[in-house]
């Protein structure tokens, strides 16, 4: 659907805040495939295979003009190179120091310190495409064990490997900690369809409800995608606005632009006053996940303030279809692998509406050609045959179900996928499957230093970290029936509560 934009207004709203966070070092910063970076001397090129996802807006013509802004970028504790220099020559000398005693990784920590530790024997094969986190999958189905993922351009037996392309079933990390090691198949071509879905839900997102909440469409001259969450801004709480990712509602090329709904030249919105797209790893993970200097993790976002012309009684926190959401979810590495990998979670967006899928794994990584490593923190696959985004979904926010009767708890953000570039073979006998890419909410509200709203009265926003008990016949209730519990104990409320009384 291709829409005739808006003119550029001639008053010129405040330019948003872009940049790196993070230490990057020297240099003009990285050059990541598919996303546009504002640094000078960066080219923009789009990669093959893997490394390539769509950006899930939808576009429509006629560019508008603006300013490039170039931040300068924002420097973390303990980020240096030689600092991640010095922790990895540390875990190396103690990791055959003498014998230990062997133990399987349980936390996603775990995970991370042996995935790191064999960065470059795991680079080392050709045909490696990138790792994440997770849970070992037997025919499709997620088991309980946890093990490094990596996904490779064609799965084979190993009668037809050399010795040297022949993955190994575990990886060792430092002081006896290891993990199994699991194998998955990136193939080339056409995933199932991705039409749009149109419902009564989805007209209703894209103009057709009297209110405007998580789900709706937003727009501005050049693309669409969706509405994440309403929130406010820490510093100042009266002025409320909405979260979004960073490419939906800011170009770096011309940062100027007002945002609407459902398209322009309708309701004005605001304009971006804040917008990350990279966060360097140690500061978005508070850990080191491998030894290139050059790593970054995706943080596709935006913070919107609502224009004082815009009518707050118009805005309705709760989730489109689904209802009030509970407390934001932060995923904390010292979790059990399981507390997140396998967990069903469903969304909400402009194009394919309400769509329910699995997370796949965590801190997905892939190295770029020019030496930059880049992660990106959920992979989700959606439920069935139907896929969990497509473009226009940009920006959904991602919910897990909490319990019967108990409202979802958001967790990320939809920033990606793929369309046409190849999908994760997951089953014998099925096609590739496309996947979803996400970004922690959680991290990314703490960068853009806004909280979450759960409710607004007639004066402005009120109602920050008091969230609503949801009535048990929505969607929310009836989805978190579907999850597969092993006790309270493989349910995230339920480690949080251990964890809580290991504290005590």
């Amino acid at each position: 659907m291709r829409i005739r934009g808006s003119k550029q207004p001639s008053k010129r709203p405040k330019r948003p805040m872009l940049a790196f966070i993070g230490d990057r070092g020297s240099g003009p910063g990285p050059d990541l495939g598919s996303e546009e970076v504002a640094s000078e001397g960066v080219p923009r090129s789009k990669k093959s295979g893997f490394k390539l996802s769509h950006q899930s807006a939808g576009s429509h013509p006629e560019p508008i003009g603006g300013a490039m802004i170039i931040c300068p970028p924002i420097a973390g504790k303990d980020g240096s190179a030689k600092d991640r220099a010095s922790f990895f020559a540390a875990l190396s000398a103690g990791e055959w120091s003498g014998p230990v005693t062997e133990r399987e990784a349980e936390t996603l920590s775990d995970l991370v310190l042996i995935r790191a530790c064999n960065s470059k024997l795991l680079q080392g094969y050709s045909s490696l495409l990138g790792t994440a986190l997770g849970l070992r999958s037997i025919q499709g189905a997620l088991t309980r064990q946890p093990a490094v993922v990596v996904y490779v351009t064609r799965k084979v037996s190993s009668a037809w490997l050399v010795k040297e392309e022949q993955l190994p079933d575990r990886l060792r990390g430092p002081d006896g900690l290891w993990c199994d090691l699991d194998v998955i198949e990136f193939a080339d071509g056409v995933c199932q369809s991705r039409a749009d879905t149109y419902s009564g839900l989805t007209d209703g997102l894209r103009g057709g409800d009297p209110h405007i909440g998580p789900g709706s469409q937003v727009a501005t001259s050049e693309v669409y995608g969706t509405l994440g969450a309403i929130v406010r801004c820490k510093k100042d709480v009266s002025k409320v606005g909405f979260i979004t990712n960073r490419h939906v509602s800011v170009d770096l090329d011309r940062p100027l632009q007002r945002v609407y709904h459902p398209l322009p030249p309708m309701t004005y919105l605001g304009t971006a006053e804040r917008a990350v797209s990279y966060a360097t790893d140690h500061l978005w993970y508070g850990i080191f996940c491998g030894p290139n200097p050059d790593s970054y993790v995706r943080a596709d976002g935006a913070f919107i303030p609502f224009s004082k012309e815009f009518d707050l009684s118009l805005i309705d926190t709760r989730m489109k279809g689904v209802g009030p959401l509970g407390p934001v979810i932060e995923v904390d590495l010292e979790l059990p692998v399981a507390s997140i990998v396998g967990k069903t979670v469903f969304k909400v967006g402009r194009t394919t509406g309400l769509t329910t899928g699995v997370i796949m794994a965590y801190a997905v990584e892939y190295d770029e050609s020019k030496g930059v490593t880049v992660y990106t923190d959920f992979l989700v696959l959606g439920e069935g045959s139907r896929p969990f985004d497509a473009q226009g979904d940009s920006g959904s926010l991602i919910v897990m179900p909490d319990g019967e009767g108990m409202p979802p708890r958001p967790i990320g953000l939809v920033w990606g996928g793929t369309v046409n570039h190849g999908g994760l073979r997951m089953r014998n006998g099925i096609g590739p499957e496309n996947w979803t890419s996400g970004i922690g909410l959680a991290r990314l509200m703490h960068l853009l230093d806004v909280d979450l709203l759960y409710s607004l009265d007639a004066d402005g926003a009120d109602g920050a970290g008091v969230p609503q008990q949801l009535p048990k016949e929505t969607m929310a209730a009836r989805a978190s029936k579907a999850i597969a519990m092993d006790g309270d104990g493989g349910s995230h409320a339920g480690v949080e509560a251990k964890r809580r009384k290991l504290r005590e």
